[in-house]
Formats: C-alpha cells, structure tokens, sequence
C-alpha cells in the first residue's frame, strides 16, 4: 500500500511509539477493566497501522482482522449505550462521557474500513499487490473513504482539545493517563494521513 521508504518509516514510528506508550497504560487502568479492554484495542490498532505501511501486511488474514475490528467498532457501540442508558459510570472508563465513545468507534471503523478496501479477491489474505488494488476501488468506496478521512480529522482535533483542557482540570479528575487524548488525537491523524494514501493513488 505504501511504496514511498520515507512514508513507510514515519508510519512505522509513529503507531509503534503509540503501542509502546499505551502497553504500561493496560497496568495503570488494570483496575477499571473496561477502560483496560479499550486500551487494548487500541494496541492492537496500532500495530495493525504500522504492518500496514509495509507489503508483509498482505500476509495477514483478511476475514479475522476484519472480524476483530468489528467486534471492537460493536464494543465501544455498546459501552456508549451503556452510558447513556446510565449502566455503565463514567468512573469506569477513565471519566469520559458517552459521547467520547465516539471518537473511538470511529476509529475502530476507520480500520474496518481500510480492510475492506484492501479486501482481496478470494476473500482469505490480503493480495500481494494490495497498492494496485486500492487503485481500483470503486466511487462507494471512494466516498466512505473520505467520509472516513473527515471523521477522523474531526475525532482528532477533539482529543487534541480535551487534551488542552486536562491541563486544567483538578488532578483529582485527570483519571486517565496523563497523555492518552493525545496519543489518541495523534493516531486519528495517522490513520487519516494513511487511509488518504488509499484513496489518492
């Protein structure tokens, strides 16, 4: 998908420096199991973007990596009813109301999404040629693509400004980890620039 060597590095750099700050976090949040599992997901999302800057990503099964991510997208779909529905309290997902839950469901569709374009031909890995398959991919899915680019931008510019306003918010609320929107923002971005690289070639 990605040719460019420089491209290919940055991306490597960016979403494995965000696995590695989330991995300690699972242990910071290990008493709030639902935020740990979202922490979780997130890890894996990472990794998964950073395979994805390199051809050895077509190696990976298609159908459960599609599966994976569906699940997570279901997931943070039920912890925001959850939420409204005043089931599940904020203090157990780090503070953060329903509607954040948002931002990471868009996310985890974001990747169903990017699977999707790449999908192959005989529906169990990845083709080996999966850049000249996103070429080919159909106005639909052109549109989504977009869609996808513009909510992930939106999702990023928002946790970069929950991120501003944790700097001043009582540290008896800062209940998540200190840097997580932003590493969070950080990521929307990264998978912005990389879904972009689908749909431009």
């Amino acid at each position: 998908m990605i040719t460019d060597p420089v491209a290919q590095w940055l991306f490597t750099i960016l979403f494995v420096a965000i696995a590695v700050y989330l991995a300690p976090q699972l242990r910071i949040v290990r008493r709030r199991p639902l935020e740990a599992i979202g922490v979780a997901f997130h890890i894996v999302m990472s990794l998964d973007m950073f395979a994805m800057a390199w051809p050895w990503w077509s190696s990976i099964p298609a159908l459960p990596e599609l599966l994976f991510f569906v699940v997570a997208s279901l997931w943070y779909v039920a912890i925001f009813a959850g939420q409204l529905l005043r089931r599940i309290p904020a203090a157990s997902v780090g503070g953060h109301g329903p509607w954040l839950q948002i931002n990471h469901l868009i996310m985890m569709l974001a990747m169903v999404w990017m699977v999707v374009a790449m999908w192959p031909d005989d529906g169990a890995h990845h083709t080996a040629g999966h850049h000249d398959h996103a070429a080919g991919m159909s106005t639909a899915m052109n549109l989504t693509g977009a869609a996808t680019i513009a909510a992930l931008i939106i999702a990023g510019a928002v946790l970069l400004a929950l991120q501003l306003q944790r700097r001043h918010a009582p540290r008896s609320a800062r209940e998540s980890p200190r840097w997580l929107h932003l590493a969070e923002a950080v990521m929307c971005l990264g998978m912005a620039a990389m879904a972009w690289t689908m749909i431009a070639h």
